[in-house]
């Protein structure tokens, strides 16, 4: 298959695979905007190119996602992405303040309603229905526009906290009282500070609830790690002996919150009483209807709350859920011994929604061009409204038996960088392989405002000069 470009934006074509192994075109093109304080967008000198491979904030494993690969196959949904910082109200002292992204349909007038149909065409309408008739039409006038709200998440900020360790006589009344309890009674030992006075921050998951706990072997002390929780395959002495011989200082024992690897606030039993810290730095961001509280640190460092358990700390963050976490990877399906041995490109029960980046409340139906999105304190102005180009985004296919089709092309990859005050788009089109070969994709865009217009000043010609719009486009 021959592919052609007719647009100046970055675009490929290439194979994508259903679970089944049956094979479909996938088109896929990227377009960049710059945008101002006042949202007016405009095309970047410099457009950036579709990203081959996942781009990470810092190491692999230990750092954010900041753009995934755009050679996915096909996404469900739109994601909608934030890159950047939350700013806090301008002139305001607080602890806290909420950010929040909105996407809406563009906005359209209320439908004048046409003029109805009399009972009988030789009296014409009553004074009662015409009278009736015109009001409904002024009340449609004076209606406002009216926009679909396709996806609105707000979330909470806060300035530096810590978990701490409570005072010594209130931590030895705890023993006591666990002790009379028989070990029934664990009461928790940690309190959730005050917050500092908040300042700008960045809005992606190393501030939400998360992280990893570690403990290596030259730690102050690996041995109060049962066994149990080493890492597979190792083996104290030998490790020990290691880390003498060559100075490295290897893992011993490694747990990770499986919805955030990258946050903040989780430990286990085993990490405090290994490496008895006595603060350690508590999430940033929250739902604002979900705090996070000292209990549900404590809960899960006892492993009594689990990531799928309803009272578990949400992961909130406006970025990537990266692919190994939960519950993304469970879209992936069942990867079983039966599936390695076998020849199959996908698991039978993976689900395309695995392409989705973005947290499920992040993300809306696939978009067309022309809807709004409203950032609110995710900028220093402190609001922010972007509307999308009104392009429309194609490709032209021909087949082998001659015939041609126009197929729409759709937005599922949204990325805001308020830092670079950059707007990133990313259109796709799934085809899949019929009886007739698709012998060239081309990629092609139009303005649909332009064409609109054109066609409206077309429809007024034919109806005042009484000429078919068909022969005023032939003659």
């Amino acid at each position: 298959m021959e592919f052609l470009n007719h647009t100046p934006f970055p675009a490929v074509a290439f194979e994508g695979l259903t679970p089944d192994g049956q094979p479909f075109h996938v088109l896929a093109l990227k377009q960049t905007y710059r945008f101002d304080a006042d949202g007016a967008l405009s095309f970047d000198d410099e457009q950036q190119p579709l990203l081959e491979r996942d781009q990470y904030t810092g190491p692999l494993n230990e750092s954010a996602v900041a753009a995934e690969s755009d050679y996915c196959h096909f996404k469900p949904r739109c994601d909608v992405l934030v890159t950047g910082r939350a700013h806090p109200p301008s002139g305001i002292r607080s602890t806290h303040f909420d950010v929040r992204l909105v996407v809406r349909r563009p906005e359209q007038p209320v439908p004048i309603p046409p003029r109805p149909e009399p009972a009988n065409a030789l009296f014409g309408l009553t004074p009662t229905e015409l009278v009736q008739w015109e009001r409904a039409v002024a009340q449609a006038r004076a209606t406002p526009p009216r926009s679909e709200v396709l996806l609105d998440k707000t979330l909470r900020v806060h300035g530096e906290r810590w978990l701490k360790r409570k005072l010594w006589p209130v931590r030895a009344l705890q023993s006591l009282l666990r002790l009379g309890s028989f070990g029934l009674l664990k009461p928790n030992p940690w309190r959730l500070t005050e917050a500092a006075r908040v300042s700008p921050i960045a809005l992606t998951a190393e501030y939400a609830f998360g992280g990893q706990a570690k403990v290596h072997i030259g730690d102050a002390s690996p041995r109060k790690v049962p066994k149990r929780h080493y890492v597979p395959n190792v083996e104290y002495q030998r490790l020990k002996e290691h880390h003498q011989a060559t100075g490295e200082n290897p893992l011993l024992a490694h747990a990770q919150w499986d919805a955030n690897h990258v946050g903040r606030g989780f430990v286990t039993h085993w990490f405090l009483k290994a490496t008895r810290p006595r603060q350690l730095p508590a999430p940033l961001i929250e739902y604002p209807n979900q705090p996070f509280t000292a209990d549900q640190f404590w809960q899960v460092a006892q492993g009594a709350v689990q990531v799928a358990d309803a009272a578990a700390p949400k992961t909130a963050s406006l970025d990537v859920v990266q692919k190994v976490w939960l519950p993304r990877r469970n879209l992936l399906g069942t990867v079983d011994q039966a599936f390695i041995r076998s020849e199959a490109p996908l698991p039978q029960d993976f689900d395309f929604a695995y392409w989705n980046a973005a947290a499920s409340d992040q993300q809306c139906p696939r978009l067309k061009g022309n809807e709004v999105l409203q950032l609110t304190h995710l900028t220093p102005e402190g609001g922010l409204r972007l509307t999308l180009p009104g392009h429309e985004v194609y490709a032209f296919a021909r087949y082998d038996n001659d015939e041609i089709q126009n197929l729409p092309m759709y937005i599922d990859t949204v990325l805001i960088d308020t830092e670079q005050r950059r707007l990133m788009l990313t259109w796709r089109l799934a085809v899949t392989k019929g009886e007739a070969a698709i012998t060239t994709l081309e990629a092609c865009m139009s303005d649909k405002e332009a064409v609109a217009a054109y066609q409206a000043a077309l429809q007024n010609i034919s109806q005042t000069l009484g000429i078919p719009e068909a022969e005023l486009l032939n003659g």
